[in-house]
C-alpha cells in the first residue's frame, strides 16, 4: 500500500464515485513505485462492484491519463494487467478520446469532471425557476381579482416547480395560471356550525316525568 498514491487518489475528480472508488482500490494495492496488478474480479470484491462495471471504470480512468494498464504475459497465458497510477497526472479533462481507432478531441465543458463550469438551467423547453423570481403588479392584481391568497399561492407555486425542477419559457404565465387555478379548484370552507339541542318545553318535561311509572287500570 502507497500512502502518497492513496493521498493522490482521494484528491482527484474521477468523473463519478464509481471511478474514483475504483481508482481508491488501485492505490491500496500500489507499491512503492505506484505499481499495482490486481484482477478484476479482486477489484469487484473490494468495490462491491460487478467486473463489467470495473472494466467500465479502468477504461474511464486510463483514457483521463490516471493510470495506464500494460498485460503481463506469463508461462504463455496472460494473467492481470499491470496498472501504474500516473501520480503526476493533475489534468482532469482528457485531451483526447481513443472511438473507433480515431481521436477525437472532447470539449471541456462537456466533460462531466469538468468543475469549472456549472450546468446550465436552460433547455429546448426553456429554463428551470430562478431564485429572484418574484410575483408581478400583474400577479397582484389578478390574486386580488380571484380573491386568493398571493403569497400563499406562490410559496406553493415556488416549492412545487423547483421540488421537480420544471422548465418553462414564460414564468409569468405559469404563475397566472397557477393563480386562476387556484381560484378555480378552491374549496368552500367546510367549517359547520353546530346545532343546538333543543330542550323540551318545561310543561311537557314535567308531565313526562309525572308519567313516568304509571299504568292505566
Amino acid at each position: 500500500m502507497s500512502v502518497e498514491a492513496i493521498a493522490w487518489a482521494s484528491k482527484q475528480r474521477a468523473g463519478s464515485p464509481g471511478a474514483k472508488l475504483v481508482l481508491i482500490a488501485l492505490a491500496n494495492y500500489a507499491n512503492d513505485r505506484n505499481e499495482c496488478w490486481p484482477s478484476q474480479a479482486t477489484l469487484a470484491e473490494w468495490t462491491e462492484m460487478s467486473d463489467r462495471t470495473i472494466r467500465t471504470h479502468l477504461a474511464s480512468l486510463e483514457s483521463m491519463g490516471m493510470i495506464h494498464r500494460e498485460a503481463r504475459p506469463m508461462a504463455g497465458s496472460f494473467t492481470s494487467d499491470l496498472i501504474t497510477l500516473n501520480l503526476n497526472q493533475r489534468q482532469i479533462l482528457p485531451a483526447e478520446k481513443i472511438s473507433a481507432g480515431r481521436k477525437q478531441q472532447i470539449p471541456a465543458e462537456k466533460f462531466s469532471g469538468n468543475p469549472s463550469k456549472e450546468p446550465s438551467l436552460k433547455n429546448d423547453k426553456g429554463a428551470r425557476l430562478s431564485d429572484d423570481f418574484r410575483p408581478s403588479e400583474q400577479h397582484q392584481q389578478l390574486a386580488a381579482e380571484l380573491q386568493v391568497d398571493l403569497p400563499g399561492e406562490f410559496a406553493a407555486f415556488t416549492d412545487y416547480h423547483r421540488s421537480k425542477g420544471t422548465t418553462f419559457k414564460d414564468w409569468d404565465a405559469a404563475l397566472r395560471t397557477w393563480l386562476r387555478n387556484a381560484r378555480k379548484f378552491q374549496r368552500p370552507s367546510t367549517a359547520r356550525t353546530r346545532p343546538e339541542r333543543r330542550q323540551p318545553a318545561r310543561e311537557n318535561f314535567d308531565a313526562i316525568n309525572y308519567g313516568e311509572g304509571i299504568r292505566p287500570i
